[in-house]
C-alpha cells in the first residue's frame, strides 16, 4: 500500500454499483438488492445514534462533567472536546 490510501480510500460504492447493473439481468433483482442494502443501513444507522444519544444523555458522573463543561464552554477541558465529538458524530449520523 502506499502511504495516501491508509488516509484517501477508494469509494467502492460506485464500482459495485456497476458491477450489479452489469450483474443483474433485469431491473426488478437490481430494485430488490438495493431496497434490502438501504433497510440495512437504516437499521445500522439508527442503532448508531441511539447508542450516540444514549452516551450524550447518559447519567453517569463522566457524562455530567462533560455536559457541564460544554455548558460552561470549558475549551480547554478534555470532556468539552469528546462532548462535541459525539455532538457532530450524531449530527453527521442523523
Amino acid at each position: 500500500l502506499k502511504p495516501r490510501e491508509y488516509f484517501v480510500t477508494v469509494d467502492h460504492f460506485s464500482i459495485w454499483r456497476r458491477h450489479l447493473s452489469y450483474a443483474k439481468e433485469d431491473g426488478g433483482q437490481l430494485r430488490t438488492l438495493m431496497t434490502q442494502k438501504f433497510s440495512t443501513n437504516m437499521v445500522f444507522m439508527s442503532l448508531l445514534l441511539g447508542a450516540e444519544l444514549n452516551v450524550l444523555f447518559n447519567s453517569s458522573h463522566i457524562t455530567t462533567q462533560m455536559r457541564e463543561a460544554m455548558r460552561e464552554a470549558k475549551y480547554s477541558s478534555v470532556e468539552f472536546w469528546i462532548g462535541l465529538g459525539i455532538i457532530t458524530s450524531v449530527v453527521l449520523t442523523f
